[in-house]
């Protein structure tokens, strides 16, 4: 089933920014994103940190994997399994939210950690450093493509505030 649609909860966005803020500007920032999808759609519920042993360039960013691992299987535990890893989500130090040639390889080298039938639906969001506000949603496609795909935000909804 393919994705038309992004959804961002209120706590999800809070976190980015929270991160952001912490962040100096100049090199890529990011992290896992954790959420569930309900038919065409993919709600995002938490954001992690890139993790204590990232590392951070102007032009890429390598999480701290047993960080975000952590993150998003205690999260997934703490749900009952309700909500699980969609994706990540990383800064480009310029205007340019475009998936770079390294964004591209990067999401394919991870569709191949992902059982067949969820690949369709790797999620890659890129945020701007300077406005949260500004930030484009892919979807990696059956031929292994990101495709642009519409988002906004939601109100968090009351079920989840047991997992922030």
């Amino acid at each position: 089933m393919t994705i038309k649609e992004v959804l961002f909860t209120e706590n999800s966005l809070n976190q980015i920014e929270e991160f952001l803020q912490n962040h100096k500007k100049g090199t890529e920032f990011g992290g896992a994103l954790v959420g569930y999808q309900k038919g065409e759609v993919l709600i995002i519920t938490h954001a992690s940190s890139p993790g204590k042993s990232a590392k951070m360039t102007y032009s890429s960013i390598e999480f701290d994997k047993e960080h975000v691992t952590k993150f998003c299987n205690d999260i997934n535990k703490k749900s009952d399994y309700m909500l699980y890893f969609l994706g990540d989500w990383h800064t480009h130090p310029s205007k340019n939210l475009n998936p770079s040639q390294k964004d591209i390889k990067a999401i394919k080298k991870l569709a191949n950690y992902f059982p067949l039938e969820f690949r369709e639906n790797i999620l890659m969001v890129i945020v701007s450093q300077y406005d949260i506000k500004h930030l484009k949603t892919y979807i990696l496609t059956s031929n292994k493509n990101l495709k642009e795909t519409s988002h906004s935000t939601i109100v968090d909804p009351n079920w989840i505030e047991e997992f922030i």
